[in-house]
């Protein structure tokens, strides 16, 4: 690999260790209720691409730290089994924790 490739692979970890602290912390702000993922992205841009967007849920609904369902049929669902305009999502007992500070994950920057 050369020396830019791996400068742009570097800035790319950072960038989603951060996103996905930014994804949780936003949708704390509502943590009493589900947050639709198209309005999380609006709240996001221009920081935050949609793909950015998608692998932070992706990872965070995969460790835990949020639950994702379908806006209208309320169905447990994860970003493979729906489009991201049809989900919502809301921090599960182990978010908060992260975000409390008694649980630590190197991939998340609170």
């Amino acid at each position: 690999m050369n020396d830019n490739a791996e400068i742009q692979n570097a800035i790319r970890q950072r960038r989603f260790i951060e996103n996905n602290g930014k994804v949780l912390r936003t949708i704390n702000s509502l943590r009493y209720r589900y947050v639709s993922l198209k309005d999380l992205s609006y709240g996001l841009e221009p920081s935050m691409t949609v793909a950015e967007l998608l692998d932070c849920v992706n990872y965070l609904t995969l460790r835990g730290y949020i639950i994702t369902r379908h806006v209208r049929s309320k169905a447990a669902v994860t970003i493979a089994d729906a489009p991201f305009e049809e989900l919502e999502a809301k921090l599960s007992a182990d978010g908060i924790s992260l975000l409390s500070g008694t649980k630590n994950d190197d991939n998340v920057d609170i």
